[in-house]
């Protein structure tokens, strides 16, 4: 082998090299951007179960004030 033939074969080795990092990249930047979605999904039904619960509690006190104003028999 001459110098030409290994100089070829690491451009080769780099470019798949490179290719191998593009894939990489690509999948990283994919599997971020689910995260990310389902990170804003779970933000956004725990904010749903907050607001529930809020609406839980206002119809409880609602509840408890008309209990109070029975009069006791």
């Amino acid at each position: 082998m001459n110098d030409q033939h290994i100089i070829a074969i690491a451009a080769m080795v780099q470019d798949a090299l490179l290719v191998l990092n593009l894939v990489l990249i690509a999948w990283y930047l994919w599997e971020t951007h689910n995260l990310r979605k389902t990170a804003q999904d779970q933000v956004t039904k725990s904010q749903d179960q907050v607001a529930a619960t809020i609406e839980q509690t206002k119809a409880i006190r609602r509840q408890v004030a008309i209990a109070q104003d029975q009069p006791s028999g």
